[in-house]
């Protein structure tokens, strides 16, 4: 689906929603996106591949929202365990009818991660979409991503997406999986952004570095 250039995010979500002829995910349309622009999304709430693509769509096109806010309570606790099969997601959500204990313990894992958790194409889309965001949009000041699992070639998109940014004041990465390469990357983006004072790194205990603080930025 072709979206405008430029348009908010309510308008372009919900064309991305009735051209998919999915539902609309209720608890986006919240209060704080009508009256402060503020997007919080509940990863572990979406468990469907098809309910992300509209989503992303949103946010790629979107030139209003002021904070965005992605969180994961379950995607951070198992970096390991993602798919690039539709397939093999759709197998494991199919047989979540069964009982747990016929499953594995790794079948069991999995079924309670999100579509974001387990499909690294998802995660790949999300960080294009905030890259885009990023760089086309003059309104928004925060982004946090907290307990997502991002690889080195998805921190390397949203560096790029920060060095174009005219607005981001604040960046978090807390819990989220990213890994020492992205951990480099992302701290080198936040460094040549322009206009970023605060940004907030916290790794879980299996990366070599635990935790990153990028502090005043401004020139």
């Amino acid at each position: 689906m072709n979206v405008p250039n430029s348009e908010s995010f309510v308008h372009a979500y919900t064309r991305a929603c009735e051209s998919r002829q999915t539902s609309f995910q209720s608890h986006l349309l919240s209060p704080a996106l009508q009256t402060l622009k503020h997007l919080l999304v509940d990863s572990d709430r979406i468990k469907r591949e098809e309910d992300w693509d509209p989503l992303i769509k949103g946010i790629k096109a979107n030139r209003d929202l002021q904070r965005i806010s992605i969180i994961s309570d379950i995607g951070q606790t198992d970096p390991e365990v993602k798919v690039e099969s539709k397939a093999s997601t759709s197998k494991l959500i199919q047989s979540g009818s069964r009982s747990v204990n016929h499953q594995s313990p790794a079948r069991v894992r999995a079924l309670r991660l999100p579509a974001v958790a387990l499909l690294s194409r998802i995660s790949c889309f999300l960080a294009s979409a905030l890259r885009d965001c990023l760089q086309g949009s003059y309104a928004l000041t925060v982004l946090e991503l907290s307990g997502i699992n991002l690889s080195e070639k998805e921190m390397k998109m949203i560096s790029v997406g920060l060095f174009g940014s005219k607005s981001l004041r604040e960046l978090s990465l807390a819990r989220s999986h990213i890994g020492d390469e992205g951990l480099r990357v992302i701290s080198r983006g936040i460094k040549l952004a322009r206009g970023i004072h605060c940004g907030r790194i916290t790794q879980e205990p299996s990366c070599t570095t635990p935790s990153s603080t990028v502090g005043d930025n401004t020139s």
